[in-house]
């Protein structure tokens, strides 16, 4: 299953009013899908997706918010990282959730317990950072090792 990018917060609500998050949970439990997405089509597969959607509930002086994903994978998924990168992590800075912090071009893929990180190579290499909770705290960190893709 892939998804594109788009309202996150407006898919959420739609695949919860049809039932569609619960067929993507079957298939999951079982084992039977594969999925992918870009922007709001990542941030649908974590606990929560750090989105611009124009019906997220921000608070006052941020531009994206909150918006409750599936849970199929733990943390905070928060795409197109160099827009909004600073402001992820002010936000969140005290917050005990992981998270992942991803520019377009690069990706990252979970297979049962091993994580791989990927980037297109244009000259330079685009953002992809690890948050943990350590001690109630957010610490950033660039994941030791990516692919490249040529």
């Amino acid at each position: 299953v892939y998804v594109g990018g788009g309202d996150t917060y407006a898919m959420m609500c739609i695949w919860r009013e049809q039932g569609f998050d619960k067929i993507l949970r079957e298939r999951y439990e079982e084992g039977r899908i594969v999925f992918s997405g870009s922007s709001a089509g990542g941030c649908c597969w974590f606990d929560y997706g750090y989105s611009d959607s124009a019906s997220a509930q921000y608070k006052a002086g941020y531009s994206c918010g909150l918006v409750e994903g599936l849970g199929f994978i733990s943390g905070v998924f928060c795409p197109h990282y160099s827009g909004r990168g600073a402001e992820f992590e002010e936000r969140f800075k005290n917050n005990a959730r992981d998270g992942y912090g991803l520019d377009d071009n690069t990706a990252v893929v979970f297979n049962g317990v091993d994580v791989t990180y990927l980037s297109c190579d244009y000259g330079f290499e685009p953002a992809i950072y690890v948050y943990h909770n350590s001690s109630g705290k957010l610490v950033k960190e660039a994941p030791a090792e990516r692919v490249i893709l040529e």
